[in-house]
């Protein structure tokens, strides 16, 4: 019986490396490399990707950084790389999406001619988990609630075409359960969603899913792979679990353009083959659920054409046939013919249940534009907020991650949009004012937004990456100024409130530090904790997971007094900067013009909401706390004040300056 299962380590060692002498080799490199990750921030792939990257930039002597290009199964970052120059200064991470893909798209790149294979990294399997609130503690319930309740659990994948979306549907298939599928674009966003109980169910890769199993957000139920993990012994196999015969497993690897000189794969190949051995390295990828692996290019090529060619071979040979021996490349015709796949070309995308209205508005789902990457604050708030307004409205709501220019394309968006309650806003007041007094909208937020309510209202941690010798804020603004520019600060984006605390900061500690802006916290975060950057102000909403999980370490917070979430952390101000603050607010917002009434439904809700236990929970756990505006007017006063205290912030030494 074929079964989709990593060829072993053993065969993946068949054949040596090249045998060019790193000392032979041309100068290489002599500026950054740029690896493309085809799948969002936080996934399995991209947290394997920074903690190769960080080792990479050390040996070679220049920065590796990580551009995440997700969507379409990782063929958007595999076309990218086919058109890239075969210098090296390009690289691509694929995995086994890279040859489903072949099959599922006709690709704009020959998948075997059009790569240059370096080296296979590491092996994994899939963690099967699910909220907490489906009423499943094991596979053997879950089954026997998907039975009873036919299609109307959801799952979700990381794409059409992804192996997370395979490898639940060859579980439905074997299992004889219907499941609805919601497509994402990457693990992080599907795993967002999870969290706050807008979908059910997920196959999702161990690296990003176990911490969230273990700190009790998620349950996990079964994993894909024949043997149970080393990382999760007492979760049983899905065979075990009553679905024998189950056995799903991926491959991750570095590839490059096509053309790339021999000599050239070599050394990376060279490079890569001391990093995957170093026991800090196959020690994090055990961490993260992966079992680091080297191979010879030839033999990651070899791989890449059999996988290919079992796709292909499995397309022809079951469309329309019965399964005699189910398996992940059988499933492959089976979800082809059924038209699963190619409902992505055409738009269609399963939406997470709502309840049907009971009359009027709402009348359909509504979507809701945050302008930030999935983790900062502002998405977290926004998908907390959604799960329970969906709940009292009825209807599902849609959260639309848009980042990009400080939060200014959602901003737009949702100013643009149809004044008819269907599409709205949460965006820190921060963003907003700061957008308006650097002048990059074309319309006064005051005028131009209907103001629904505000949110939260909540401080900032301060944050270093646990490598760096600093454990206060005396011991940051020291080591700053022994060594000035060389730590890395980073913020959800040029103009953004953290931003703003940076330069008072700087200013007022008279230290240098270099500001790198990102399309939200989110990201930035990650690449602290893959040691890439060194420090950053979050919100607490954001930064609490990575502190409490030991991967970021908190050195104070930005109140002007301690607070009781953090009784032992002191105060930026009580720690050595005397009179910093930093503290920002999330709030709603609906498109000027919305008529009154809906205004009304959506602040009365949301009032509701906040005031909730659930919700209260959620925020409050985070460090935040729910602040609910007594009325749309009292929240656009709220705004207004925002914007003038942004107008004296403007006139901070240095901050314009940092603008430009």
């Amino acid at each position: 019986m074929k079964h989709f299962v990593l060829r072993s380590i053993a065969v993946l060692l068949m054949g040596s490396v090249s045998q060019f002498a790193l000392a032979q080799a041309p100068a290489y490199p002599v500026k950054p490399i740029r690896m493309i990750v085809g799948f969002s921030a936080g996934g399995g792939t991209d947290l394997l990707s920074r903690i190769l990257g960080a080792k990479m930039s050390e040996m070679l002597g220049q920065p590796v950084v990580v551009d995440n290009r997700p969507g379409a199964g990782g063929t958007i970052a595999a076309d990218m790389v086919a058109r890239a120059a075969p210098d090296g200064y390009t690289l691509n991470a694929p995995t086994i999406s890279y040859a489903v893909s072949a099959s599922f798209y006709k690709l704009p790149y020959d998948p075997v001619k059009d790569i240059t294979p370096i080296t296979v990294i590491g092996t994994s399997g899939y963690l099967m988990v699910v909220n907490p609130k489906v009423p499943a503690v094991s596979m053997k319930e879950f089954l026997a609630l998907a039975k009873a309740r036919p299609g109307e659990l959801n799952y979700g994948s990381s794409g059409h075409g992804g192996i997370s979306h395979l490898a639940i549907e060859l579980f439905k298939l074997m299992a004889g359960v219907q499941l609805t599928h919601v497509p994402y674009k990457g693990t992080a966003p599907v795993l967002t969603d999870l969290l706050s109980g807008q979908i059910q169910f997920t196959a999702g890769a161990i690296p990003p899913t176990m911490p969230h199993v273990k700190n009790g957000r998620l349950r996990a139920i079964g994993i894909s792979t024949a043997q149970r993990s080393k990382l999760a012994p007492d979760v049983p196999t899905v065979t075990e679990a009553g679905v024998p015969g189950y056995d799903v497993a991926s491959w991750y690897a570095i590839s490059g353009p096509p053309g790339m000189p021999r000599q050239l794969v070599a050394q990376l190949n060279g490079v890569l083959k001391r990093i995957l051995a170093m026991p800090d390295v196959s020690g994090r990828f055990e961490q993260e659920g992966v079992q680091a692996a080297h191979s010879s290019p030839e033999e990651l090529a070899r791989i890449i054409r059999t996988d290919i060619a079992n796709v292909g071979e499995s397309r022809q040979s079951h469309q329309g046939s019965k399964m005699s021996t189910p398996n992940l490349f059988a499933i492959l015709g089976t979800v082809l013919s059924a038209g699963l796949i190619y409902a992505a070309s055409s738009g269609a995308q399963a939406q997470p249940p709502g309840g049907a209205a009971a009359g009027g508005y709402p009348e359909k789902p509504l979507r809701l534009l945050v302008g930030n990457a999935p983790g900062g604050g502002s998405d977290i708030t926004a998908r907390n907020v959604a799960e329970r307004l969906s709940e009292s409205l009825g209807r599902s709501i849609v959260v639309d991650n848009r980042p990009g220019a400080g939060g200014v394309i959602a901003m737009n968006l949702a100013a643009q949009a149809a004044p008819n309650g269907y599409t709205l806003l949460v965006v820190a007041g921060s963003d907003l004012a700061s957008a308006w007094v650097r002048k990059r909208l074309s319309f006064d937020p005051r005028r131009g937004y209907a103001p629904t309510s505000q949110l939260t209202s909540q401080y900032y941690l301060l944050l270093v990456t646990p490598s760096l010798p600093i454990r206060s804020v005396r011991e940051l603004i020291d080591y700053a100024k022994a060594r000035p520019g060389a730590l890395s600060f980073g913020s959800a984006g040029v103009g953004s409130a953290a931003h703003a605390g940076l330069e008072s900061f700087k200013s007022v500690a008279e230290v240098d530090i270099v500001h790198v802006p990102y399309k939200g916290i989110g990201p930035a975060l990650i690449d602290m904790v893959g040691g890439q950057l060194h420090l950053a102000f979050a919100s607490t909403i954001s930064g609490t997971p990575h502190v409490k999980s030991g991967r970021l370490r908190a050195l104070a917070v930005t109140r002007s007094a301690r607070a009781r979430a953090f009784p032992d952390l002191q105060s930026v101000s009580e720690a050595g900067v005397p009179g910093f603050e930093l503290t920002n607010w999330y709030g709603l917002y609906a498109p000027a013009a919305t008529p009154a009434a809906i205004v009304s439904t959506l602040h009365c809700e949301t009032v509701r909401a906040l005031k909730g236990g659930p919700l209260q929970a959620q925020i409050t756990k985070g460090g935040a706390e729910p602040a609910p505006s007594a009325s749309p007017a009292e929240f656009s006063r709220l705004l207004a004040g925002e914007v003038a205290r942004w107008e004296a912030i403007m006139k901070l030494p240095g901050f314009a300056d940092s603008l430009r």
